[in-house]
């Protein structure tokens, strides 16, 4: 066991267990066996505008990555998903943003343009993101999401000539100052990083941005609670409790926690011998598998070495970071 630092003047909440990165990164290294593993195209013409020039592709993805966090709501103990219908499809989540995201900029519900984002309205971004039922699914944070793309416009128009894509282009291939450029913007000032990770897993695998390295996992809530019941983390008794019980955490606990869970995935993946996108990838689709209320472990791509611990369901923080 590993402890991992903790936030100042805090205890160590959660420590990593080597021996189960160890057996997880065998694990996914016999998976990929024969395979030369690759990172997710994000193709899907429902859901991303592949169609368009890279300009605004990558303006399409600086947006919706803004955007993408807390799709649930908490009316009791447990987290319940944000959901909404969409010509017929029902969709939960990050899902449910991007094709409802998809739709407004085809509509002009939500233009792409800096100078909108930055005077967006309230109602203009109900409106884009209210399902056919006349459903809100993104109630939750939603006023931190108006804020965020307003703050995207203003500083595009002040520093980058109103492009995203001029941000990727003075980052120069370097992950690293694709990272402190992107902290400027309110949406990307997370200390863990997860959003700007994410951001770049989607331009890396995308094709519109090249990086000197891999980006990090993009840690939110379901990576935090798969890497909790394959026993890759290890919290202290008190979080445990808290985690047991749905109690919603406090941040320095909740950055702790992240913190140790990012660690864990990148040495996860030095051992399976993948990279980390790939490996954020794999954890961000077995999501579902690995459900909150029902986790279907016979069918989960690390079943042969998780330890099982469904006691632990999605750990819950009032933030804009996931």
């Amino acid at each position: 066991m590993t402890r991992v630092e903790a936030p100042a003047g805090r205890a160590v909440c959660v420590v990593i267990d080597r021996r189960q990165v160890e057996r997880l990164g065998q694990l996914i290294q016999d998976h990929f066996e024969g395979m030369a593993p690759v990172q997710e195209r994000w193709d899907d013409p429902k859901f991303w505008n592949v169609e368009a020039s890279k300009a605004e592709r990558c303006q399409y993805l600086a947006v919706g990555n803004a955007i993408n966090f807390r799709f649930w709501s908490r009316p009791g103990s447990e987290l319940v998903p944000s959901v909404g219908r969409i010509e017929g499809d029902v969709l939960r989540g990050s899902m449910y943003m991007w094709r409802r995201l998809r739709i407004a900029v085809e509509r002009g519900d939500l233009p792409l343009d800096a100078s909108a984002l930055a005077h967006l309205s309230e109602d203009q971004f109900k409106l884009a993101f209210t399902d056919d039922n006349g459903h809100f699914p993104l109630v939750q944070g939603w006023r931190d999401r108006v804020e965020n793309l307003r703050d995207l416009g203003q500083r595009l128009i002040k520093n980058w000539d109103g492009q995203f894509v001029n941000v990727i282009d003075a980052a120069n291939g370097s992950l690293e100052s694709f990272a402190a450029i992107s902290s400027t913007f309110r949406a990307f000032d997370d200390p863990i990083r997860k959003l700007t990770m994410v951001n770049a897993i989607m331009l890396s695998g995308s094709g519109l941005a090249h990086f000197d390295r891999d980006p990090a996992p993009g840690v939110d809530y379901h990576l935090i609670r798969q890497a909790l019941r394959q026993g890759l983390v290890v919290p202290t008794a008190q979080l445990a409790a808290s985690l047991k019980t749905g109690g919603t955490l406090e941040q320095p606990d909740s950055i702790g926690l992240r913190m140790a869970v990012l660690d864990a995935l990148i040495e996860v993946a030095t051992q399976a011998g993948i990279s980390t996108a790939v490996l954020d990838n794999l954890y961000w689709m077995n999501r579902r598998v690995c459900a909150d209320d029902a986790p279907a472990c016979t069918e989960c791509v690390f079943s042969a070495q998780c330890a099982r611990k469904t006691q632990y369901g999605s750990p819950a923080e009032w933030t804009r970071y996931y």
